[in-house]
C-alpha cells in the first residue's frame, strides 16, 4: 500500500484548510451543519461514482492490454516459425 507523504508547506495549508472549516462549522446553526452534511454526503457519492467508473475503465484497459499482448505473442510466434521454415 502506498503512503501518503507530505511536505511542510502542504501540511501547514492542510492544517489552515481544517482550521478554517472548524471555525465555519462552530458558527453554523443546526440547519446550516444538516445542509452543510448532506452536501458531503453528495459529494462523497459523486465521488464513489467517479471512482467506480474509473475502475472500470482501468480494468477494460487491462483486458485491451492482455487482448493485444496475445496478439503480439501470437504474431511473433507466427513470424519465427515463418523464418525457421525459410532457413
Amino acid at each position: 500500500m502506498a503512503s501518503l507523504k507530505f511536505d511542510n508547506d502542504e501540511a501547514i495549508l492542510m492544517k489552515a484548510q481544517i482550521d478554517l472549516e472548524l471555525a465555519k462549522m462552530r458558527t453554523m446553526t443546526p440547519e446550516e451543519a444538516a445542509l452543510a452534511a448532506a452536501q458531503a454526503v453528495k459529494d462523497e457519492e459523486a465521488a464513489i461514482a467517479e471512482a467506480e467508473e474509473a475502475a472500470r475503465e482501468a480494468e477494460a484497459a487491462e483486458a485491451d492490454a492482455e487482448a493485444a499482448q496475445a496478439f503480439a505473442d501470437a504474431a511473433m510466434k507466427t513470424l519465427k516459425e515463418e523464418m525457421l521454415r525459410r532457413w
